[in-house]
């Protein structure tokens, strides 16, 4: 037990194990949104012909840079429960060895100690959160991106494109877009689980020590 802190075991307990019920709700978008994406795409080919492969093309090169940043936020994710761990560990030092701290005068000094650490957190927190920021933001570009590029090249190809078209077009890029704001939070919350569970396998697995 001596290999994890007092900090990781409360951070296990409270954070990492959360993971695994926040899950739950984000399973059935992981399976609605590609199907979604699929029909939204054929629907589309059928209005707009080999139109539609110029925005899906522009559209699959988004989401694999978007794919690219989340998956960097694995490292994001471990480093902040990493400094989570540590704040909580101090924390708890800091707690138990209160009577001594005071009578010592050394609240300033912990205090500090516990606040760089703090700082340390807080910027992975923000990283996790511009990630966030990002992957929205580009989630809804996406589906823009599509919409425009394949009414022009509809355009440029010289076919005609009719109010009827255009509308039936926007329903379905709607339903497209609708399906895939919520990706960004499906894909963040499976890293989170796996970077959670790799610190859970680690803790479950190690041998016990003998009293």
């Amino acid at each position: 037990m001596s290999v994890f802190s007092i900090g990781d075991v409360i951070t296990f307990a409270t954070s990492d194990s959360k993971k695994f019920g926040n899950i739950s709700n984000s399973l059935i978008y992981m399976f609605i949104t590609p199907i979604s994406g699929i029909f939204g795409i054929i629907y589309l080919y059928i209005l707009f012909g080999y139109s539609t492969f110029v925005g899906v093309s522009i559209m699959l090169i988004l989401m694999i840079v978007n794919y690219i940043y989340v998956k960097r936020g694995m490292f994001y994710q471990k480093e902040y429960m990493k400094s989570k761990s540590e704040r909580i560990k101090k924390s708890s030092e800091m707690f138990n060895n209160i009577k001594y701290i005071k009578t010592s005068n050394l609240e300033l000094f912990f205090g500090n100690k516990i606040q760089q650490i703090r700082d340390v957190e807080m910027k992975w927190i923000l990283k996790i959160c511009l990630r966030s920021i990002y992957t929205v933001a580009n989630s809804w570009l996406i589906t823009s991106v599509l919409m425009a590029g394949t009414f022009i090249s509809y355009i440029i190809s010289g076919h005609e494109l009719t109010s009827s078209k255009i509308f039936t077009g926007i329903a379905i890029f709607k339903m497209i877009q609708d399906n895939l704001s919520y990706l960004p939070n499906v894909v963040g919350s499976f890293f989170d689980l796996i970077v959670s569970s790799e610190r859970l396998a680690n803790f479950l697995l190690i041998k016990n020590q003998k009293p």
